[in-house]
């Protein structure tokens, strides 16, 4: 996660987004192919459901891309850590989590 800063005025309340780095590996290899198909994809998803894409950026320097993309409180990581640490979902809760991707499959 990064604080988003400007330059101009600082906000009351700073707004973050995420950034994820990914290396860049030799051309024409199939994870450089899929990772181009994905970001290609994302540039054009607008749904409430999925991460927005916000920008990419190229480090020659590094070899790799960093990707700035709307930041999410909770991942699907976390609710499944909590599971294992015996964190039980409500009916209520899982019902939301089903809706919400039917959403998606229905757009």
């Amino acid at each position: 996660a990064a604080r988003v800063v400007n330059s101009t005025s600082a906000p009351a309340d700073p707004a973050f987004v995420a950034i994820k780095q990914v290396a860049l590996v030799p051309s024409g290899s199939a994870k450089l192919d899929d990772l181009q198909k994905e970001l290609t994809l994302m540039k054009q998803v607008r749904h409430p459901n999925i991460l927005r894409m916000e920008s990419l950026y190229v480090d020659l320097v590094e070899d790799a891309l960093w990707i700035r993309m709307e930041l999410m409180d909770r991942s699907l990581a976390d609710i499944l850590n909590l599971a294992e640490e015996g964190v039980e979902l409500s009916e209520a809760h899982m019902a939301q989590f089903a809706a919400d991707v039917s959403q998606l499959a229905l757009s």
